[in-house]
């Protein structure tokens, strides 16, 4: 067998495989149009149209196949080329995972395309579906890269300062403080009230909180480097 022959038969192999997995057929489908849709050189209209029949083959599975490698790039061409009404019906579908593709290596490239992309109520219930996750998400390898994307394109400084209590102390996952609630704020508040040892908790929980993220090499993101600077 000549080395081309191998290289083909590798290549039928490697097909084979998408194709068994899950919605395989239409994904191999979905790629095909997305290899013509990503030309920039396309015309607009084209594009377009290209979208509308990606979109009708994939809507109904987009949270299943949204973790491949190949079918979250499909996903995230028509978050970025598609109208508000697909991007909003991409959302509403991956709603319920978007703490579980965050983790994921291909899946929260599309979280971050969504998140930086989304608008008002959208925006909103998307940002919903981090409460209560943020110290998991936040101490993640893979979706720390998310909360990044968070701090860096999404989140205004009244949102963050919202979010961002649950690194320092569990019972902000659930009673968070809609003022003066960054992290200085919290402790002297705390320390004018007379509860020293609630507050030495919270300083204690966060600094946990950013040695676990340093154990994980994350102290180059900006958004643990703004919890030290806490």
């Amino acid at each position: 067998m000549t080395k081309a022959q191998k290289e083909m038969d590798a290549k039928k192999a490697r097909l084979q495989r998408r194709l068994e997995k899950p919605h395989g057929n239409i994904v191999e489908e979905a790629k095909s149009l997305w290899n013509k849709a990503r030309e920039k050189s396309l015309d607009p209209k084209v594009r377009s149209e290209l979208v509308n029949q990606i979109m009708g083959l994939i809507t109904g599975k987009i949270a299943q196949v949204a973790t491949r490698h190949d079918a979250s790039r499909i996903v995230q061409l028509c978050v970025s080329h598609g109208t508000d009404t697909q991007r909003e019906s991409i959302s509403a579908a991956i709603k319920d995972k978007l703490v579980a593709l965050s983790k994921t290596t291909y899946g929260r490239f599309l979280v971050s395309k969504l998140l930086s992309r989304s608008k008002g109520k959208e925006r909103a219930m998307l940002l919903k579906r981090f409460q209560g996750h943020m110290v998991k998400l936040g101490t993640h390898n893979v979706s720390a890269l998310v909360i990044e994307d968070l701090f860096d394109k999404v989140l205004s400084a009244k949102q963050c300062a919202y979010l961002f209590q649950e690194f320092y102390s569990p019972e902000f996952v659930h009673f968070k403080r809609r003022e003066g609630n960054t992290l200085p704020e919290i402790v002297a508040a705390l320390a004018a009230e007379g509860d020293a040892k609630k507050a030495a908790t919270v300083l204690s929980y966060s600094l946990n909180t950013v040695q676990r993220m340093a154990n994980k090499g994350l102290l180059s993101l900006g958004f643990v480097q703004y919890l030290l600077w806490q």
